[in-house]
């Protein structure tokens, strides 16, 4: 059994004895007989609030001009490059990003 099966059995039994709402008893029987189903609706259901950020961070596979290392003429400038998600929208700091590479990027391109 998958873990989000055993947590949510165990949540819908925490409802039942905290007095929560009516069928949860049930819920939670089917989840810790069906995990497998529960497990499904977990993986169909699941997402994030968050916008990804990270998946290129500086210094592991871009480089602090924003070029990717090992691929000439190649660079990243987006929120993929953010060590770190903002704590708040990532949209302004992705466009700073854009702005600072569209930046480094002519210096480059001029410096050639």
């Amino acid at each position: 059994m998958r873990k989000p099966a055993n947590g949510l059995a165990k949540t819908f039994d925490l409802i039942v004895v905290g007095g929560g709402a009516a069928g949860a008893t049930c819920a939670g029987r089917l989840a810790a007989q069906n995990p497998t189903a529960v497990d499904a609706h977990i993986d169909a259901r699941l997402g994030t609030a968050y916008h990804p950020v990270g998946t290129r961070a500086i210094g592991a596979v871009v480089g602090h001009d924003l070029a990717v290392r090992g691929i000439q003429g190649l660079w990243v400038a987006d929120a993929s490059v953010m060590r770190r998600i903002a704590s708040a929208n990532t949209n302004a700091p992705s466009i700073m990003i854009g702005h600072r590479a569209a930046r480094l990027i002519t210096q480059q391109i001029k410096a050639k």
